[in-house]
């Protein structure tokens, strides 16, 4: 896909420079993901597949939904994205949660709780202000505001300056972004791992596609519950049942007839 985010440098200085060209570099590269639509009724498991084989690259589909319905899925999102490390895309994500809260009870407050301890690391003091606009403004009577303010009120301490970079640092960031605008300006790219081809798939609604599409052809975070319930070797037992169903498809009552003779089949654990 050509030049990747440079998180790396950012994070490593932590310069409006750089935001600019992420910026840049990630509303090219979103071109080649489909988005997601956080309306959508299979949003939610959508939102996780993606987030499995999440890539610098992939991040911005992720961030609209972040906070959308259902409300018990917020935690766990967010946990998946502050652990990819500081990104200023997700930080930005984070600002406009903290100024707009999802949640307004007291006991959802550890979902405000985790963004906040997250923030420093991702903004710089240029998030002053908004902090200390939202802080400073009462959203209802209930006692999840003055907590939301006492916390934003500690983490402006830890909000660090942004960096300054030195002149040759600066040249090679402005001859990056005029490449980067170029490309944005150009044919969209293509997605790092894209889908597996149709061509490739097998006869629909065969119990092969099904088991096929269900264990062996997602990314294997995208089966954490399976997971949990087969064991670590789901894929390989995913296999072993679709060739159980080809054989039994192809057998006919051939195979029904052996089966009787030598009795009841075995399990397929």
């Amino acid at each position: 896909m050509g030049a990747g985010i440079p998180l790396e440098e950012w994070r490593a200085a932590r310069a409006p420079e750089f935001e600019k060209l992420i910026g840049t570099l990630s509303e090219h590269y979103a071109r080649a993901y489909p988005p997601l639509d956080p309306e959508a009724d299979d949003f939610d498991a959508a939102w996780n597949a993606r987030a499995a084989e999440v890539t610098p690259e992939s991040l911005p589909h992720l961030l609209p939904g972040l906070w959308s319905d259902p409300r018990g899925s917020i935690p766990m999102r967010l946990a998946q994205l502050l652990d990819l490390g500081p990104d200023p895309r997700l930080g930005a994500a984070l600002l406009k949660m903290i100024s707009d809260p999802p949640v307004h009870r007291v006991e959802q407050l550890l979902d405000v709780d985790a963004a906040l301890q997250g923030l420093p690391s991702m903004v710089d003091t240029r998030a002053t202000k908004q902090l200390k606009a939202r802080a400073a403004k009462k959203g209802g009577d209930s006692q999840f505001w003055p907590k939301l303010t006492g916390w934003i009120e500690g983490a402006l301490p830890q909000t660090p300056e942004p960096a300054t970079l030195s002149t040759e640092q600066l040249a090679s960031v402005a001859k990056r972004q005029k490449q980067a605008e170029a490309l944005l300006s150009g044919p969209a790219p293509r997605a790092a791992k894209p889908e597996r081809p149709a061509a490739a798939l097998p006869m629909q609604g065969s119990p092969r596609e099904t088991l096929e599409r269900a264990l062996a052809g997602f990314p294997l975070g995208a089966l954490e519950p399976l997971r949990l319930v087969l064991g670590p070797d789901a894929r390989t037992r995913g296999c072993r049942v679709a060739r159980a169903h080809r054989s039994a498809r192809r057998g006919g009552s051939t195979a029904l007839r052996r089966g009787q003779a030598r009795g009841p089949p075995r399990r397929v654990d």
